[in-house]
C-alpha cells in the first residue's frame, strides 16, 4: 500500500505543467497595466506576508 501511494505521488509530480495562452495574456496585462502604486503595494504585501512566517522569528 505504501508503494502504491509513493507511485501515485510520483506520477502526479512528474506530469508536465504548461501555461496556456490565457496565462500568458494575463501575465502580459499585469506587467503592462500595473502602475507604480500597484507595484509598491504588491512589494509591501509580499514583505508583510513573508515577515509573518513562523520561520522568521526574533
Amino acid at each position: 500500500m505504501k508503494l502504491l501511494k509513493i507511485l501515485a505521488i510520483a506520477a502526479v509530480m512528474s506530469s508536465p505543467v504548461q501555461a496556456s495562452v490565457y496565462t500568458d495574456d494575463l501575465s502580459r496585462c499585469l506587467v503592462e497595466r500595473s502602475t507604480t502604486e500597484d507595484k509598491f503595494a504588491l512589494v509591501k504585501w509580499m514583505f508583510a506576508a513573508a515577515s509573518r512566517h513562523p520561520a522568521v522569528g526574533i
